[in-house]
């Protein structure tokens, strides 16, 4: 699941919204961290300090997706093949 919000790079749902559509992020990705303690999930983004705030807030139909909007046969068929 990760892979598709934000861990695949340009065919994430992150880059889709915040980058391509708003035009927010020059980079946006999401990951787990295997650091010191468990369930650590971060969501990153370089942009400029104007577009900061907007890009720090997805929109919901980004990070609640997945209950709201199935995973598509594409997206499933991508995550699969990494």
């Amino acid at each position: 699941m990760n892979y598709i919000l934000g861990g695949g790079g340009f065919t994430s749902r992150l880059v889709e919204e915040i980058r391509n559509k708003r035009g927010l992020a020059y980079s946006v990705a999401s990951f787990f961290d295997p650091g010191k303690y468990p369930g650590s999930f971060e969501i990153i983004l370089q942009t400029k300090n104007a577009s900061a705030r907007r890009g720090n807030r997805p929109r919901p139909a980004t990070g609640g997706a997945y209950s709201k909007e199935p995973v598509s046969e594409k997206e499933l068929e991508e995550a699969k093949n990494i």
